[in-house]
């Protein structure tokens, strides 16, 4: 009974690291060249008065591998 239960732990354990074997790379492979913008500080948070101008500075930083095109909206949020 010991014996069995030791084969099916060390087949189990061999599917494992099978597995690992071939789809860790893929899932790597994957993310690659996605997209990761970066920004900072994070989040904003911005009050104007009416009639009033206000600024802050934003970083943004491309950790990603490729050129990106960004587009800028403020949005309100109430």
């Amino acid at each position: 009974m010991l014996t069995s239960f030791i084969k099916v732990h060390l087949g189990v354990s061999f599917l494992l690291v099978l597995t690992g074997i071939f789809f860790v790379p893929l899932i790597v492979s994957a993310e690659e060249g996605a997209l990761r913008i970066i920004t900072s500080p994070l989040p904003i948070s911005l009050v104007a008065l009416p009639g009033t101008t206000v600024t802050t500075e934003l970083k943004v930083k491309n950790a990603g591998t490729e050129a990106e095109t960004l587009k800028i909206d403020i949005l309100k949020f109430n």
